[in-house]
């Protein structure tokens, strides 16, 4: 907590003053590392209208900046409930926790790319009539911050990056191109009701021996659906899973030097963050954190 408010500070409360990104066509961004491409070469993705849930203090400090958060590949904004209420309350600032397309409450659409969630956040900035904002971007949520960075440095004041990089690929990115296809496959009945769709989801996934954690993550993301059907997905799991080899795992790297505060944040043995990857793409603080696991949890 000590070391995302650090990053989102204001003026001279920020503890290394010349600390900024930059974003460069390294060796390691190369075309043969990672995928690049122009963006929106084709139409412009189709502007979605994100849910998000707001966190305040009934006194916010005046001229204050706000934070958006942006959560991870099948997570929603809930999942950051008790950071942004700390937040909130710590710094005296507005918090935005954000649902991307495809999670949580946000609409489903088949197109999913961090081009199009970055033409969501720019659009839901202009719903709320914020000028700029603070962001904190966990995994895909992170890499939609970078890529915004790019296309819009104007609205980035600063940005804590959590557990991921520009890295291209990785052990677990591998793993989850796994993970989604085995929950893409469940084939649960939708004439369950909401409690029998998550006794039957569990048993599968535990069938497919995943930890305990992972399996009732993903159990966070069955949801109640009437009057539709008894029981939905949060997430949109056939675009998620068409969309990630080509899309989510690959980082667009693109003709422009950006300068923005940045921090990176990563468990100890993340192979989703590389120090040599950071270093080369970014002039930045890097804070490592120990975890029991591979990945920040």
């Amino acid at each position: 907590m000590f070391a995302l408010q650090k990053i989102i500070s204001l003026g001279s409360g920020f503890v290394k003053t010349n600390i900024h990104n930059v974003f460069i066509l390294s060796a390691v961004n190369s075309p043969e590392t990672i995928a690049k491409r122009n963006t929106w070469t084709s139409k412009p993705p189709v502007q979605l209208q994100l849910s998000y849930q707001h966190f305040a203090e009934p006194t916010v400090s005046a001229n204050t900046i706000p934070i958006i958060v942006l959560h991870g590949l099948l997570g929603s904004k809930t999942n950051w409930n008790s950071v942004c209420k700390a937040l909130a309350k710590e710094n005296f600032r507005t918090v935005i926790a954000v649902d991307a397309r495809n999670h949580g409450e946000s609409p489903h659409i088949d197109d999913f790319s961090y081009e199009a969630m970055v033409c969501d956040v720019v659009c839901l900035l202009k719903e709320l009539n914020f000028e700029k904002a603070s962001f904190i971007g966990h995994s895909m949520g992170g890499r939609t911050v970078m890529l915004l960075a790019q296309m819009h440095p104007e609205l980035v004041h600063s940005m804590a990056i959590v557990d991921i990089s520009p890295v291209g690929q990785s052990p677990n990115m591998t793993g989850l191109s796994k993970l989604l296809k085995q929950i893409k496959n469940l084939d649960l009945n939708h004439d369950l009701t909401l409690s029998e769709a998550r006794k039957q989801a569990a048993e599968k996934l535990s069938k497919l021996k995943l930890e305990s954690m992972l399996v009732n993550f993903i159990l966070t993301n069955l949801a109640d659906n009437k009057p539709i059907s008894n029981w939905r997905w949060k997430f949109n799991i056939q675009a998620i899973e068409e969309h990630f080899q080509t899309e989510i795992c690959r980082f667009p790297i693109l003709h422009t030097d950006v300068q923005t505060r940045t921090l990176f944040i990563s468990g100890m043995n993340s192979d989703y963050v590389s120090l040599s990857c950071t270093k080369l793409t970014f002039d930045s603080w890097q804070l490592t954190v120990p975890s029991k696991g591979d990945t920040l949890t």
